[in-house]
């Protein structure tokens, strides 16, 4: 397909995407019309919605987590409660862009069903909401005005930001900007970096940001000859104005000037951004990086670091900071490498994000072929037929591997495939294939349990990422290993743990099957440490509804290592019997896509095209903005026209001229050819399409937290009942306990959760949204970053109390806050602008505008099970214990006549030997496989917490999960995501995270020491 096609077929998408918003008339007609031009498919067969399905069981993370794995755009009908949806419950707006004189007229357009009495309005980071006579109006829709002058403007850019609430706790926000001229001589003032500015802490240069006042975006390295730099060996401190980036300076402090440090960090405050760095082998030294955010080294047991790195910023809350250093001095450097951001609502305000986002697949096999571990990023995308765009480039990390299991190396049946990576780099570090289904089985897994011990434990080269999977049945069900006094192998069977993974599942796969897992060392604690944790790293045909098959993302944490991040089962659909890489990926395109790193924009290649540029941005500016007339802003802005992309006049420039349009200068003698202003003015149009069809999109996005038919609050009350309602029957207190409802979404990692489909409309939006918080993880505002609203439940159960709401009005304003941050990176990158552009008008991209449907209703109702879940998460452990019975002697009990209820009775009674704090009502959860002896089984009760235990021998039935609590909490056995914590049984026994006390004096003992006692 010519690229005169592709942009000719965006273009008339733009107009009927427009109309969809309500803003231009769209008869029936035209609308059948522009459907019948749109033949688009996906650019490959690879890319199919039907090519990959996640399966059901994704497990849930957390309130926020799992909201965003099953939100859905909204798409209604056009009526007028829907426009009034589509549109801007706020709106705001200035007499003037520029401003000569220190005044300005500011409007605040608020539509039905605004609330007046909640508007609140932001200038310059202050609060000017009673500049404005909000008495004028009663009830929306209505205008308020203020005449805002030098107690508000300063010179330059002004900043504008107005919040409102409607009903039902939705929420709206709108910002605006304006240009003061007076005062202004210095001709670069308000010539701002980008909305991203790469950075990087290098061995040889220095500290990189590329960005500086009067020099624009090109590397700056600090020290330098203004800032000049720091003995050897001692910590290089740099601090910038986190609005303008500009250096304020360059501090050095040796290992034992934690006094000295701590002094200065302590003037510093939010406005500040602090880049620092160590030599690669020098130790950091005993310092305390608290007050910016990051590790006090000075502490008890701190490591040693070495190699060091970090950005924060002033008065940071601990732990916000990303550090990169290394434990050992001979380690390879690494330091840290990302983007600024500007995340400011009012002001421009700059934070980290990595620019990391590899994706895996990891794919078990049969017998006799290979396993497969695909790493790294989709490298095609539904962005048309007919080949790629005009000047499509991807970013250089858009790259993928697959790496396959080596034969044994002996003859065998089945075997695991088992690579190691490094966590920092993703470099394979080593790999096997395991015959631990043949006649040297014991031999093969005692030496990957030896191998899994040196590669991790032994002198280890840093941090690793593990990786295994299965190579047809791996155990099989030989003599050797069914007759045995244990499972395969104890020592890796607590490797598996160390892991994080589920030894309990693992120890199944005694029965075949296939398996995958990822894990980090040390990721989790071993079992019942006391983290309640559900972050399933595996999956197993074992489990219901899984195919063995493994998928997520590999995100970088705040040491700056990759961990497993949106971990999920999935399979592939039968059709497709040797997926692709690009398949096999396909998933996390809206993550990769939108935490890529920046691309340059095309036609800016050489002098003339970049003069070109300059002429043809003066000329929108003016004709956009100024009727005609000349270009007020400073020179170096009125000359870049990309720098309005992310700012509150972008509608001007997608409803403005055709670049196209914009003729030579006659007359004169630039410095640019015609040829030059073609490629320029082409390029400038596709941008146009590009942004509105983006625009549109995030349109629809938005009405997700201004649509006051979807009543958060009243479902999270309805999460609050059914959790009260279940729990009372053994608690009458339940009602008391306290509950964390974080009303900023973004000091959560992101999640996706049990997407069905690889380009489902629910799969594109979560992504779209989970990489929103991704990227205003750090350094949200300058406001103090708030820690977790604490309430109880009772408080979300009294109608009146106004909790809901307030709690359903915060978490709307802040995921339409980091959506809108998603966007505006997607405005101001062409990798970002052209992918997304282009799929938001794609059939069967699952982005694509016409078809992304209605599902305002089921969003709403699946908030309310992940809110129950999250609930149940949080209250259970306030009120239940485990106790474990570890090695009860079932098999032999059960060969000997006596039936499971008389076990399970027997059972029961042994819970009398415990402390006296425990409770009566013991809830007996099943039995589990045991480590290390499969004859025996561990019994795991859970009890109610705060009174002497009771429980009567005569106990003609136990209280078993199966049919109360568990069955509630769980499902029954078997029925894995689809009850109410969604959590696989043999995964809870590994990692519910409660209080556990241990039966260590069984009743019951088997002869020959066959449960090892």
């Amino acid at each position: 397909m010519k690229s005169t096609n592709l942009e000719v077929k965006a273009a008339n998408l733009v107009v009927g995407m427009k109309a969809r918003l309500g803003q231009i008339a769209q008869p029936a007609k035209m609308k059948e019309k522009i459907m019948h031009q749109q033949k688009w498919v996906s650019a490959s067969e690879v890319l199919k919605r039907s090519t990959i399905e996640g399966t059901v069981g994704r497990l849930m993370r957390g309130l926020f987590l799992a909201a965003f794995g099953l939100i859905v755009p909204a798409m209604h009908a056009h009526d007028q409660a829907s426009q009034l949806q589509n549109n801007s419950m706020v709106t705001i707006s200035t007499a003037d862009n520029i401003v000569e004189n220190g005044r300005v007229q500011v409007t605040v357009h608020l539509f039905a069903p605004a609330d007046p009495s909640t508007l609140q309005i932001e200038g310059n980071e202050n609060d000017i909401t009673y500049d404005f006579n909000k008495s004028s109006c009663d009830q929306s829709p209505c205008d308020i005005t203020a005449q805002l002058d030098g107690n508000v403007v300063i010179g330059g850019w002004n900043y504008l930001h107005a919040t409102v609430e409607g009903p039902n706790a939705s929420a709206d926000s709108a910002s605006a900007q304006f240009y003061d001229n007076y005062g202004v001589t210095d001709p670069t003032t308000g010539y701002a970096p980008s909305f991203a500015v790469h950075i990087h802490a290098t061995a040889l240069h220095g500290l990189e940001v590329d960005y500086a006042p009067g020099v624009g975006n090109t590397p700056t390295y600090y020290p330098n000859r203004n800032y000049p730099g720091c003995p050897y060996g001692v910590l290089t401190l740099l601090t910038l104005n986190r609005s303008t980036l500009a250096p304020i300076s360059i501090r050095c402090f040796g290992p034992n000037d934690n006094t000295s440090l701590n002094t200065y960090l302590k003037t510093l405050s939010k406005s500040d951004l602090v880049f620092a760095s160590t030599n690669r082998e020098e130790p950091l030294g005993k310092l305390n990086l608290a007050p910016i955010g990051g590790t006090d080294f000075t502490a008890t047991g701190a490591p040693t670091a070495y190699g060091y790195s970090i950005i924060g910023y002033g008065a940071a809350t601990a732990g916000l900071a990303v550090e990169s250093y290394n434990t050992w001095h001979s380690h390879a450097w690494h330091g840290l490498e990302g983007s600024l951001i500007n995340l400011g609502s009012t002001t421009p305000m700059y934070g980290f994000r990595s620019t990391d986002a590899p994706a895996f697949a990891i794919q078990p096999s049969a017998s006799g072929s290979q396993a497969k571990i695909t790493l790294g990023y989709a490298t095609s995308f539904p962005i048309g037929e007919g080949g790629l765009p005009p000047n499509f480039t991807l970013p250089s990390q858009f790259t993928n591997t697959t790496y396959t299991s080596p034969a044994c190396r002996v003859t065998c049946a089945g075997g695991l495939f088992t690579a190691v990576f490094d966590a920092q780099t993703l470099q394979l570090r080593w790999s096997n294939t395991y015959a631990t289904n043949s006649n040297d089985s014991v031999a093969e897994v005692n030496r990957m349990d030896n191998d899994l011990n040196f590669h991790l434990y032994s002198y280890p080269p840093g941090p690793s990422i593990v990786i295994i999977t299965t190579v047809g049945n791996p155990f099989g069900t030989a003599t050797e290993w069914s007759n045995a006094r244990y499972y395969p192998s104890p020592g890796l069977v607590a490797i598996i743990q160390k892991l994080g993974v589920s030894p309990s599942a693992f120890n199944r796969l005694i029965a075949g099957g296939s398996f995958s897992m990822i894990g980090v060392p040390g990721g989790l604690p071993a079992a019942n440490q006391g983290i309640h944790s559900i972050t399933k790293w595996y999956s197993s045909t074992l489990e219901t509804g899984e195919s063995g098959m493994l998928r997520g993302l590999l995100l970088r944490d705040r040491t700056f290592v990759f961990k497993p991040s949106d971990v999920e089962p999935f399979t592939v659909d039968s059709s497709i019997p040797n997926p692709t890489a690009n398949q096999l990926l396909s998933f996390a395109i809206p993550n990769q896509v939108g935490s890529a790193p920046s691309v340059n924009w095309p036609a800016m290649d050489t002098a003339g095209r970049r003069n070109a540029y300059a002429y043809a941005s003066d000329q929108m500016n003016r004709r956009d903005f100024y009727s005609g007339d000349q270009c007020r802003l400073p020179l170096v802005q009125c000359e870049d026209i990309r720098a309005r992309y992310t700012s509150s006049q972008l509608n001007n420039i997608t409803n403005g001229i055709d670049p196209r349009t914009i003729t030579y200068p006659s007359g004169s003698n630039p410095a640019f050819t015609p040829d030059d202003l073609t490629a320029v003015t082409n390029q400038l149009a596709s941008e146009k399409q590009y942004l509105s069809n983006a625009a549109n999109y995030a349109a629809l996005l938005k009405e997700i937290n201004t649509n006051g038919t979807m009543n958060i609050g009243s479902s999270l009350q309805a999460s609050a009942t059914n959790v009260s309602s279940v729990l009372y029957s053994v608690t009458s207190n339940v009602g008391g306990s306290k509950l964390s409802l974080v009303p900023n979404i973004t000091s959560t990692v992101a999640g996706v959760i049990g997407i069905a489909g690889v380009y489902t409309p629910a799969g594109v939006a979560a992504g779209v949204l989970g990489t929103a918080v991704n990227i205003v993880n750090l350094y949200n505002s300058t406001k103090s970053q708030p820690d977790p609203e604490v309430l109880k439940l009772a408080d979300l159960l009294a109608q009146n109390s106004g909790a809901a709401s307030i709690f359903a009005y915060n978490f709307n304003s802040a995921v339409q806050s980091s959506t809108g941050v998603y966007f505006n990176g997607v405005y101001s990158d062409w990798f970002k602008l052209q992918t997304i552009g282009l799929m938001t008008v794609t059939a069967g991209s699952g982005w694509y505008y016409e078809t992304v449907g209605n599902a305002l209703t089921e969003y709403n109702g699946n908030f309310v099970t992940s809110a129950r879940t999250s609930f149940y998460e949080q209250i259970v452990p306030q009120y239940f214990t485990e106790i474990r019975l570890h090695k009860l002697w079932r098999t032999y009990l059960l060969e000997h006549g006596n039936t499971q209820a008389t076990v399970n009775n027997w059972a029961a009674e042994q819970n009398a030997g415990f402390p006296p704090k425990f409770l009566s009502n013991a809830f007996v959860f099943d039995y589990s496989p045991t480590p290390g002896y499969p004859r025996c089984v561990d019994y795991v009760y859970m009890i109610t917490k705060g009174s002497r235990i009771q429980v009567p021998s005569y106990l003609g039935a136990v209280y078993t999960w199966n049919d109360d609590l568990g069955t509630t909490l769980m499902g029954p056995a078997g029925s894995g995501a689809q009850a109410n914590l969604a959590i696989p049984r043999l995964f809870f026994y590994d990692t519910s995270g409660y209080a556990v006390a241990f039966d260590t004096n069984p009743r019951f003992k088997a002869p020959n020491g066959e449960c090892g006692l």
